[in-house]
Formats: structure tokens, C-alpha cells, sequence
């Protein structure tokens, strides 16, 4: 079960990007660690479900929950269903840039794939992780 202390609190992670760079040799990437990435959530307060799989969601993930990598500062927010199925947008404050996350909150942590915000291009995988 998914509660609201697993949920919150300070991260760190790592996400791979499996898009082709234009002047890269390599096909893909693992950028330099997600860090100070800060959740905050809260039990949602009317019945929601998600559009994807038809579930209630059980917790929002507030675009206060930010985070930083070699990119710059990122906001988050999202939602997290009651089995535990996540949906997050991922933007970075200064660029625009966004990334839609789609995964599983797991006694290690919050695992998944990004892709592109409408859904069509997948871009690689993530992993983020409660710091002790």
C-alpha cells in the first residue's frame, strides 16, 4: 500500500535516455544524477481516475515538488493511484522542456519510462529513490 511518507520527502535518481543525439555517437545516455528532488503529496480530496487505466487516483504529487540535474531545476506533479501506478510531468523551470513519467511506486522506490508529453515518443527510463 502506498502511503503519504513513502511518497514524500527528499530524492535522488537517475533516468537513461534512449534517444538517438544528433552529434553523439552513442544512442543513448545516462545523464548525472536527479538530486534534491523534493515530493509533495497529499491524499486527493474528490474521486479521480486516472485516464489510462481507469483508477482511482489515491495521491497528487503538487508542482511545489521540484528536483535539479545536469540540466537545470525541474517541477513536478502528477498523481499516484491507489494500486500505485504514477503518472508525472516532469518541466524544467527555466527551458519548458517537459517529460511525461509513467511507473510504479516499489518498496525501492519510484520506477518507470518517459517519453515525450504527448504520449508518442518513449525517450528512455527512470529511477528515483528516497535519500536517507
Amino acid at each position: 500500500m502506498t502511503t503519504a511518507s513513502l511518497l514524500s520527502g527528499k530524492r535522488m535518481g537517475y533516468y537513461y535516455d534512449r534517444r538517438y543525439l544528433p552529434g553523439n555517437n552513442q544512442s543513448y545516455r545516462v545523464d548525472p544524477p536527479m538530486h534534491t528532488i523534493e515530493l509533495v503529496v497529499d491524499e486527493a480530496v474528490s474521486i479521480q481516475y486516472t485516464h489510462s487505466l481507469n483508477e482511482r487516483i489515491k495521491w497528487i504529487i503538487f508542482s511545489a515538488s521540484r528536483g535539479v540535474d545536469s540540466y537545470g531545476t525541474f517541477q513536478l506533479n502528477g498523481t499516484v493511484s491507489e494500486t500505485g501506478n504514477v503518472t508525472i510531468i516532469k518541466t524544467y523551470v527555466t527551458q519548458g522542456w517537459s517529460w511525461m513519467w509513467h511507473g510504479t511506486v516499489m518498496p525501492f522506490g519510484i520506477v518507470g519510462v518517459l517519453g515525450d508529453i504527448r504520449g508518442v515518443e518513449l525517450g528512455g527510463y527512470f529511477w528515483i529513490w528516497k535519500q536517507d
